[in-house]
């Protein structure tokens, strides 16, 4: 997300970086779709770092965002969540 203003630059070099079978992953706190998930405790440290992002010039990404990247490159993009779906692991991987 500390690139995020650079993002057609960063996705296309990561695609031309790889070679076939090759993939690129990018860990991100993952930001609810829904506003309303931020009620959820377990978000609420998220919630507050999210807003310290925010006065840098940057903010937390849905992984929805991620992959569309990866795919407006031409890679093939999984996402896998854990911490009970707070963090998210987004792959790209080059066929």
């Amino acid at each position: 997300h500390h690139v995020w203003h650079r993002k057609e630059e960063v996705f296309l070099r990561i695609a031309d970086l790889l070679k076939p079978g090759g993939r690129a992953v990018i860990w991100e706190p993952r930001w609810p779709d829904s506003m309303k998930e931020l009620k959820d405790p377990s978000k609420s440290g998220m919630a507050f770092q999210n807003l310290s992002e925010h006065a840098q010039g940057n903010y937390f990404l849905t992984p929805a965002k991620i992959e569309k990247e990866f795919q407006n490159v031409h890679l093939t993009a999984q996402t896998l969540l854990f911490v009970n779906g707070n963090e998210a692991v987004t792959i790209g991987t080059k066929s």
